[in-house]
């Protein structure tokens, strides 16, 4: 997985155009999609070490488009530092280490603020939920290169009505007062995608 994140991350870092890169995360995740295909084909692969390596490809390719959607937002605002910790949560079958070559992402995003807001900043909330619309786009937009994934949300707290992103103090108050059963045992399969390390811990 090091490998194979080291090998996206040179390979965004030789363009700067934000179409380009898409293209590249498209691109990148097409070539081992094949790899993996090929070698389970070939018999090569147990059934294991597919839903291994399928799944470490859907977490290389979720850093490279969260480096790629941070990049541009923050050069877009003006930021020279989040306003805060992110994190990706993989939950279903990603939080599981269970993908097929089917299966959709299904994510929840979670942040911890920064005690200080600069004035004329935008909020914390306000950041990140543009942060991970951003984020979604690259992963989904249609372009010559097709998609990277399909994205799936609707486990977050309140389902399709609730925010995009949720501070991780809100949705440990959603989690004890409000939340059904089902949703409290979707989180056995819960799993840190990305995070600082301070945050990591905390979830």
């Amino acid at each position: 997985r090091e490998s194979m994140q080291r090998e996206l991350t040179e390979r965004l870092a030789e363009v700067q155009d934000f179409e380009d890169r898409l293209d590249i995360l498209r691109r990148y995740r097409t070539e081992e999609f094949l790899r993996i295909g090929i070698h389970d084909s070939n018999g090569l692969l147990d059934v294991f070490e597919v839903t291994e390596q399928l799944t470490n490809l859907a977490e290389v390719c979720l850093n490279g488009a969260y480096d790629v959607a941070r990049t541009a937002l923050m050069e877009q605002l003006g930021y020279a530092q989040l306003p805060g910790q992110f994190a990706i949560v993989g939950m279903g079958k990603l939080g599981a280490g269970e993908l097929n070559y089917n299966s959709d992402l299904d994510l929840i995003f979670l942040y911890d603020p920064t005690e200080e807001r600069p004035a004329g900043r935008t909020s914390p909330q306000e950041f990140f939920t543009k942060l991970v619309q951003r984020l979604i786009s690259v992963l989904q937009v249609q372009t010559r290169e097709g998609n990277v994934y399909k994205i799936d949300t609707r486990l977050r707290p309140s389902g399709r009505s609730g925010s995009l992103v949720s501070s991780l103090a809100a949705f440990v108050r959603y989690h004890e007062t409000s939340s059904q059963l089902w949703e409290r045992q979707a989180l056995i399969k819960a799993r840190v995608i990305t995070a600082e390390p301070p945050l990591h811990e905390a979830i």
